[in-house]
């Protein structure tokens, strides 16, 4: 009799025992590998007009295994401006993953015997009508700027240089770019622009769009001083 009643008790516990096995693993999903892209080439490529544009690619990856990348964009090397190409891969949970590839076109002929170096006095902004100042410093090749305070905002943090390319004789871009405070930056040249453009400038100043972390979005004018 004795041996009979061990029996039950073992088989009781090995069922307690699948049970709470089963309890621990309950909801825990698999592991997912996200995708990672590798971009050969540079970010952001400088054309001249007539210039072919050769897409290098994006190469995309989860663990060890390459899988296939999107690529939605077009280049119009024959029309000074910015273009954007952008790259993006799924895995096999749905997880993406992207890259900008940002590719300027220069007129150089065009740009050429201009200047855009000097300091600009942000006169309107929404409301308040004046602000502070931005500095444009020449770069080391034709067409290059560094602009100090894009914002205009003359106040602690917004201090920094953010690079502008001239991409006519009249019209420059500023490509997304690190922003100092958060995120990305660039400007476009209207308030509800979502990704960089051809900006005008004039011979009394320049109006854009700043759009990054610490900016509103309303245009901004700024006179040449």
């Amino acid at each position: 009799m004795k041996r009979l009643l061990y029996i039950p008790i073992f088989l009781l516990f090995i069922t307690l025992f699948s049970a709470c096995d089963d309890k621990e693993t309950e909801g825990i999903s698999r592991v997912t590998f996200f995708p990672i892209l590798t971009m050969s080439g540079d970010e952001i490529i400088v054309l001249n007009v007539g210039d072919t544009y050769t897409e290098a690619g994006v190469t995309a990856t989860t663990g060890e295994n390459e899988i296939d990348v999107t690529i939605d964009g077009n280049v119009n090397a024959t029309v000074p401006g910015i273009y954007q190409i952008n790259y993006v891969a799924f895995n096999e949970d749905g997880f993406s993953a992207t890259a900008l590839r940002q590719v300027i076109v220069q007129d150089l002929a065009s740009i050429a015997g201009t200047d855009f170096t000097g300091t600009y006095k942000r006169t309107f902004y929404g409301t308040p009508k004046n602000g502070g100042f931005s500095e444009w410093v020449a770069g080391d090749v034709a067409g290059l700027y560094k602009v100090n305070d894009v914002g205009g905002v003359d106040g602690a943090g917004y201090e920094y240089d953010l690079t502008v390319y001239q991409v006519a004789a009249d019209k420059f871009v500023m490509p997304v770019q690190p922003n100092e405070i958060g995120g990305t930056i660039f400007a476009s040249s209207t308030a509800g622009g979502s990704s960089p453009d051809v900006i005008d400038m004039t011979a009394t100043g320049y109006i854009w769009s700043v759009k990054g972390a610490g900016y509103g979005t309303n245009p901004r004018t700024f006179e040449k001083q």
